[in-house]
């Protein structure tokens, strides 16, 4: 069998002439190998806009051929998952699909654990750890380089990360969303129980402060998006314990 996968990191790119160049070397080099998967990404690190995403689909779809399968995956951080849900982009369409990060599945991160060596977890192992990270890949991957090197004693470098987390998902919070995001998620986090989109909009209300419901809306569905919040019976929203212990902090 012929197939197999190329990666391609396009970085250190500084504007939409810099990519193209980029993309069409690395869509040459491709073109010359037969059976070839090949996946270029554009790193969230690079100041990549709607431009580079229509330019990167133009030229890809140009090149479709039954020899070599190009795609190009472009990372984006919080703030670019609400500018592309405001500029109406985010469910995708045509040549062009979004996929967002959700927390771990619980049978993976059992899995993943034995695998480490730091494993199995009892159940009442893994309802601590669910407890404290949530299952969000962001904690467990530096827990997990911590317990593996020290696997015999993988229980009290656990309570001392988990000491750590409230400061550590603060830090994380405060430098990946977006202050007028943060806040709103803030209210609710404080609130302390779901709420519909009616009641939280009162309770954003203020001198200073009067909420659009559409603004509101497209929030809750970036929020949602991002696993930030869960839908509750009777239309309300719940916020993620982890992300509300850390909002209140």
């Amino acid at each position: 069998d012929k197939d197999y996968v190329k990666f391609t990191l396009l970085e250190g790119l500084q504007d939409l002439k810099g990519f193209e160049t980029r993309l069409r070397d690395a869509l040459d080099t491709s073109g010359k190998m037969e059976g070839t998967h090949h996946l270029l990404v554009v790193p969230h690190t690079e100041p990549w806009t709607q431009a580079w995403v229509d330019r990167a689909t133009e030229k890809i779809t140009r090149r479709r051929s039954t020899r070599i399968s190009n795609r190009i995956l472009f990372v984006g951080d919080t703030r670019d998952a609400w500018d592309w849900l405001s500029a109406g982009k985010l469910n995708g369409s045509g040549a062009v699909s979004t996929f967002t990060l959700t927390p771990w599945a619980v049978s993976f991160v059992g899995q993943w654990a034995r695998d480490a060596g730091f494993g199995p977890l009892s159940k009442s192992d893994l309802g601590t750890w669910g407890e404290a990270v949530g299952w969000w890949g962001g904690l467990l991957v530096p827990l997990g380089e911590e317990l593996k090197a020290v696997p015999a004693a993988w229980q009290r470098t656990f309570e001392t990360h988990r000491q750590r987390l409230p400061e550590t998902l603060h830090r994380i919070l405060c430098e990946d969303l977006p202050p007028e995001l943060a806040y709103p998620l803030q209210v609710l986090a404080r609130y302390g129980e779901p709420l519909s989109e009616v009641e939280w909009l009162e309770l954003l209300k203020g001198p200073d402060a009067k909420p659009d419901p559409a603004w509101l809306r497209r929030l809750i569905h970036w929020a949602d998006l991002l696993s930030l919040l869960t839908p509750v019976a009777g239309g309300a929203w719940a916020i993620d314990r982890v992300v509300s212990r850390a909002l209140v902090g």
